[in-house]
């Protein structure tokens, strides 16, 4: 073993093992072995796994969508804040509001007031990093809720229109004409077989109204023949 080599697995081995430690803008985790035949309190097999928080900010960087928007990483036992450099950077004033210090839940939704400004804020469980925190803007996000209320309010106001246009459309083109039709029945009822009834249009109604004209003038013409046929069979009497 080098010098160097002794000089870091000393530096490492002062760390509990097993656990996650920040030194020097890097976490790491450190795992010691012994072997039984091993009877010197220097450890005979070292494994250390970095993790830069350089790799750790850019990867946080990632998660912002927009510049309302940001994440950050706390750890509450080295005091320590690693947040994206894009966005608002309002990590610590979030972090100092929200006490994360005294937080018994590990998962919750928070809003909280930064700058005279709400910001909405999402914890995440606590990780062998630290904390997980996403914050964004409210303002943009009510004025995002309040556009689609706004177009859900306009489409409703459409449906309600075209279903009135519906109506009257039926109304005109169905119930109006066997309305007319109807009344024409009724006037046959009583004994008026001379009211014809007129349809514009070439449709269905046309042919029923067109039919029901002919029926009447067949009959009438039925009556006057009886009437003759009446008349003449009285005249040879």
């Amino acid at each position: 073993m080098t010098d160097f080599d002794h000089e870091n697995m000393e530096k490492y081995t002062q760390y509990q093992s097993g656990k996650m430690h920040y030194d020097e803008g890097s976490f790491f985790i450190e795992e010691s072995k012994r072997t039984r035949t091993n009877s010197n309190q220097i450890p005979n097999h070292v494994m250390v796994v970095i993790f830069s928080a350089d790799k750790i900010k850019q990867n946080i960087e990632v998660i912002n969508v927009s510049s309302d928007s940001g994440a950050f990483f706390y750890r509450k036992e080295d005091n320590l804040l690693l947040e994206a450099s894009l966005g608002n950077a309002v990590g610590a004033s979030i972090c100092w509001q929200l006490e994360m210090n005294n937080r018994q839940r590990d998962v919750s939704t928070e809003r909280v007031k930064v700058d005279g400004e709400w910001y909405l804020v999402f914890i995440g469980g606590s990780g062998t990093l630290g904390t997980f925190v996403q914050y964004v803007k409210e303002a943009p996000v009510i004025a995002s809720m309040n556009q689609f209320r706004n177009n859900m309010y306009l489409l409703i106001g459409v449906m309600i229109i075209m279903s009135l246009l519906f109506v009257l459309y039926t109304q005109r083109i169905i119930h109006k004409p066997i309305k007319v039709l109807l009344q024409a029945f009724e006037e046959v009822k009583i004994g008026n077989w001379t009211k014809h009834i007129h349809y514009i249009g070439k449709d269905e109604f046309s042919y029923l109204y067109d039919g029901f004209n002919d029926m009447e003038d067949q009959i009438i013409r039925l009556i006057d023949n009886l009437y003759v046929q009446t008349n003449l069979a009285q005249t040879q009497n």
